[in-house]
């Protein structure tokens, strides 16, 4: 038999995943969300040595920093908070099924945007530094093998930052909804019209 809090635990996901939603959770887990493409962002650029040390250069990589938190809040809010809500509607929820949404979610835009059969002109060429060779992406209007690879490439990496994205999510917001709903259980939190008693 477990031991009393470990059921009440259980008891509080049960409750926000299929019961009463607490939409301050639901914000600080958008809010975490919204935090993983910055925070990857600027490891990359310590990763690299790429990080600006002028004041003019910091104050516009603090610029490109919270733009990205703005993007990634309403990518977020635009397209995986439909997506958690229709997980829990039909009762889909899980970090493992919120984490294939947030892989559609992370590669869908850039997929669409990167696409690298544009029609384009016959006798129109581009190459480019890929993983440090000089390639060619484009022959002719027709994408090369390594334009598609490249593709691929940038869809796979989005996808695994919605990944990260989602899981920021699902426990950002699972351990608030934890918290609210341990408060409503000793009556802390007054109960909602429409809603009975629990």
């Amino acid at each position: 038999m477990g031991r009393p809090g470990t059921r009440v635990k259980q008891s509080a996901v049960a409750q926000g995943a299929a019961g009463r939603l607490h939409w301050p959770a639901v914000f600080a887990g958008l809010l975490a969300s919204a935090l993983v493409f910055p925070v990857l962002l600027l490891v990359f650029l310590i990763g690299s040595g790429e990080v600006p040390t002028a004041a003019a250069q910091v104050e516009g990589m603090l610029v490109v920093l919270g733009i990205s938190v703005l993007v990634t809040f309403l990518h977020a809010l635009l397209l995986g908070l439909p997506a958690f809500l229709l997980l829990r509607r039909f009762g889909w929820l899980s970090a493992r099924t919120l984490s294939v949404a947030g892989f559609v979610a992370g590669a869908l835009l850039v997929g669409m945007a990167g696409w690298p059969w544009r029609g384009g002109a016959p006798g129109s060429s581009y190459s480019t530094s890929w993983h440090g060779r000089f390639v060619e992406m484009q022959r002719d209007g027709v994408p090369t093998l390594y334009g598609w690879l490249s593709w691929l490439e940038s869809v796979a990496v989005f996808g695994l930052v919605g990944i990260a994205s989602a899981l920021a999510f699902w426990y950002g917001w699972r351990y608030f909804q934890r918290q609210a709903d341990a408060r409503r259980q000793r009556g802390f939190l007054p109960r909602q019209p429409g809603h009975p008693a629990q």
